[in-house]
C-alpha cells in the first residue's frame, strides 16, 4: 500500500489512524469487488452455456485464491476468502496447502480433489468433471480468456510506468518540437493572412493543481510522472482564465488529484474566472473533521461571493465505490470515520447554509446500490430525506445499472431532496472507467468484449467526446497543457513555461488533428491502419477501443504523420494551397510513410 506520508500532514495522529483504517478498508473493498467483477463475468458464460458451471466454479477459486495470495498479502488473505461474497465457493477451504506458482493443472486437479473430498455446497455440479479425462489445454485456453498469469500482469504494470514516463519524454523530442512548429506556422498564417479554416471549438478548461490525494484508486491517472520544475502562480492561472474566457471557453473545472488539497488554487480560480460556468470536482475526502469541511466550504463561498461576473457554480461530488466504501458499525450503520460521512457532511453543508452552489453527483457504473442506500439512510438521520423513495432507486439503478451497447457515455439524473422545507435538485451523473488501462493492469479479466468494433470506428465521424474529452483543455501543475482529459498524457499542445495560453489555445483550435478527431474520426483510424495493420484486432479484443486510439495517438511520429497527412488531404479545401507549400511537407504520401517509421517508438507498444 502507498505510503501515505506527506498526504495527511494536516491530520492529529487520531485522525491518522482512522484515515490508515479506511486506507485500509478501500484497498480491501477494491480487492472484493475485483474478484466480484470476475465472478459475475464468469455467471454470464455459464447462463450462456459457453462453460460448464462446476469448471466455471473451480476456475473461480483459482482466481481467488492466487488473486489473495498475490495482491491482497499474508496478513489480509483470511479475512478476505472469508468475504460474504466468496460463500458459496469458500476458497479459505483450499488456501492452507495453496501454491501460488505451481502449474495450473495441478491446481485444477487439487481443487477438483478437495471438492469431491469435502462436504462442499452444491458439490452436484462437480460430478461431470472426470479427472482422468480432462482436456486440460482446452482448460488452459477458457483459464486465459481472463486471466493474465501473475508475472504478466507484474510486467504490465511496469511497462505502463515505462511508457508514461518515456511518453512524457517525447513531449520534448525532435519529432514532437516538429509538429508543434508546423501548428505554429498554420497558426501564424491565419493570424497574418486572415484566411478562414475550420477549427476546433474549446468548449472547457480543467486544472489539475495537485497529485496529492488521500484516495487509492485502481484507474486513478495520478502515476503519471511530471515534467520539469514549474510553479503554477496566481499570475500564471490568472493568464490562463482571462486567455480561455476571451477566447469564448464557457466552463472551467477544477480537479485534480484532490483539488481541495490546493485550497489556495481553487479559491483564486472561483473568485477570479469569468466564465459563467464553475465547477469543482471532490471526493469530498479532505479533511479529518466537519468543522474543518465547513471551513473549506465557507472559503470557497466567501470567494464566489466576490466574483461578480459569475453566473453558476457547482460542487461535483464524487460517490464512486473506490471513493466512498461503506464502513459500518455493527448497527449497521456508518462509522463516524467512514469517507461516506464526508460527503453527507458536505451535502449537509451545502444544502443548509450554502444553497445557491449547485450540486452534483458522478459515479461509476455498478450494479451495487449500497453506496447510494446508505448515504440515503445517513442523510436522512440528519433530517434530509429524498423526494419518492422508490422513484429515485429506480432512476438509480437506470442510470448506474444499465450498460449501455456502445460508448463511454455519461447519463444524467435528477434527484430531489427535502431539506428545512426546501426542495433541493441534485443532478446525478455516471461514467464509466473502470477499463481503462490501469484498471486492466490489476483486473485483466476486464480485456474482453469491445463495446466498439473496427467498423463501427471506421464510420465514426465525430469522436466520443465524453471519452476522449477532446473540445477541453487540460492544464496540470507542470505547466503543460493537454488535449482533454483522457487524451492527457498522450501528447501536449504546449507549456505556459515557453509560451503564452493565448498561443496554446490557438494551437489546439487550428490543430488538424484535433480537427479530425472531432469532426471525421473515422479517416484518422483508417489512416492508422494503412501505418498499423494490426490496429484493426487490437480495437475488437480490447474492452474499450477508445483506449487503444489514445495510446495510439500517444506516438509522437504517428502524430506528426496525421497532420502531415491531413493537410496533404485536405490542400486546396480545408488549407490553402499556399499554406501547404509555405509548409515544405512532402506532397507523397509512401515518403511520408518511411518518414513515420523510421521515427515511430523505438520501443514496442505493450498494448
Amino acid at each position: 500500500m502507498r505510503n501515505i506520508r506527506g498526504i495527511v500532514e494536516n491530520l492529529s495522529s487520531a485522525h491518522l489512524k482512522s484515515y490508515q483504517e479506511d486506507v485500509e478498508s478501500r484497498f480491501m473493498e477494491q480487492c472484493i469487488d475485483h474478484c466480484t467483477g470476475m465472478i459475475r463475468y464468469l455467471a454470464k458464460l455459464e447462463k450462456k452455456g459457453e462453460i460448464n458451471q462446476g469448471i466455471s466454479k473451480i476456475l473461480q477459486i483459482i482466481y481467488i485464491l492466487d488473486y489473495s495470495k498475490k495482491i491482497v498479502g499474508p496478513s489480509r488473505s483470511k479475512k478476505f476468502l472469508q468475504s460474504n461474497i466468496f460463500s458459496t465457493l469458500n476458497p479459505i477451504l483450499f488456501f492452507d496447502n495453496w501454491k501460488l506458482d505451481d502449474e495450473f493443472d495441478n491446481k485444477f486437479v487439487y481443487v477438483l480433489n478437495k471438492i469431491k473430498e469435502s462436504g462442499f455446497k452444491d458439490k452436484n455440479i462437480f460430478d461431470s468433471i472426470d479427472e482422468k479425462n480432462l482436456d486440460f489445454v482446452n482448460l488452459r485456453q477458457q483459464w486465459r480468456k481472463f486471466s493474465l498469469d501473475l508475472k504478466e500482469r507484474d510486467e504490465i504494470n511496469k511497462k505502463i510506468d515505462k511508457d508514461m514516463i518515456f511518453q512524457y519524454r517525447l513531449i520534448d523530442s525532435d519529432v514532437d518540437r516538429e509538429r508543434r512548429e508546423l501548428v505554429r506556422k498554420i497558426v501564424d498564417y491565419v493570424n497574418t493572412h486572415g484566411n478562414i479554416i475550420k477549427e476546433t471549438r474549446i468548449g472547457a478548461l480543467i486544472f489539475a493543481y495537485t497529485k496529492k490525494c488521500r484516495n487509492k484508486c485502481r484507474h486513478c491517472m495520478i502515476r503519471k510522472p511530471n515534467c520539469e520544475p514549474f510553479v503554477l502562480t496566481k499570475e500564471r492561472i490568472k493568464e490562463v482564465l482571462d486567455a480561455s474566457y476571451d477566447y469564448g471557453i464557457l466552463a472551467v473545472d477544477s480537479s485534480g488529484g484532490e483539488p481541495l488539497l490546493a485550497l489556495d488554487s481553487v479559491l483564486f480560480v472561483v473568485e477570479n474566472a469569468k466564465m459563467p460556468q464553475i465547477f469543482i470536482t471532490t471526493s469530498a475526502n479532505v479533511v479529518g473533521r466537519r468543522e474543518q469541511l465547513e471551513e473549506v466550504v465557507d472559503k470557497i463561498w466567501t470567494a464566489f461571493s466576490k466574483n461578480n461576473l459569475n453566473r453558476y457554480l457547482a460542487v461535483q461530488i464524487s460517490l464512486d465505490k473506490f471513493h466512498q466504501e461503506v464502513i459500518r458499525k455493527k448497527d449497521d450503520t456508518l462509522r463516524e470515520n467512514a469517507p461516506l460521512i464526508l460527503v453527507a457532511d458536505m451535502l449537509e453543508i451545502l444544502f443548509r447554509k450554502y444553497p445557491e452552489i449547485r450540486v452534483n453527483i458522478f459515479t461509476l457504473r455498478s450494479e451495487k446500490e449500497y453506496i447510494f442506500k446508505y448515504l440515503l439512510r445517513e442523510l436522512e438521520r440528519r433530517d434530509i430525506k429524498i423526494v419518492d423513495m422508490e422513484e429515485a432507486f429506480r432512476l438509480w439503478k437506470k442510470l448506474t445499472g444499465e450498460i449501455p451497447e456502445k460508448g463511454m457515455d455519461i447519463l444524467q439524473i435528477v434527484l430531489k431532496f427535502k431539506v428545512d422545507m426546501r426542495i433541493v435538485e441534485v443532478h446525478c451523473g455516471v461514467q464509466s472507467v473502470s477499463k481503462l488501462v490501469y484498471a486492466n493492469a490489476l483486473a485483466p479479466w476486464e480485456y474482453l468484449g469491445s463495446p466498439y468494433s473496427f467498423d463501427d470506428f471506421k464510420e465514426m465521424k465525430e469522436a466520443d467526446k465524453l471519452w476522449m474529452e477532446s473540445n477541453m483543455l487540460f492544464v496540470e501543475a507542470d505547466g503543460n497543457v493537454f488535449l482533454g482529459g483522457h487524451l492527457e498524457g498522450a501528447w501536449s499542445l504546449g507549456c505556459l513555461a515557453e509560451e503564452s495560453m493565448s498561443r496554446i489555445i490557438d494551437s489546439a483550435r487550428f490543430d488538424p488533428i484535433v480537427y479530425y478527431i472531432n469532426h471525421n474520426f473515422g479517416q484518422i483510424v483508417r489512416w492508422v491502419e494503412e501505418l498499423e495493420p494490426n490496429i484493426r484486432d487490437e480495437l475488437n479484443e480490447h474492452p474499450t477501443g477508445m483506449s487503444v486510439m489514445n495510446r495510439v495517438l500517444g506516438d509522437a511520429a504517428i502524430r506528426l504523420y496525421l497532420t502531415k497527412k491531413i493537410l496533404l488531404f485536405e490542400k486546396g479545401k480545408l488549407y490553402p494551397k499556399e499554406l501547404f507549400e509555405s509548409l515544405n511537407i512532402e506532397d507523397n504520401v509512401e515518403t511520408l510513410k518511411k518518414e513515420y517509421y523510421s521515427k515511430k517508438l523505438s520501443r514496442d507498444r505493450y498494448y
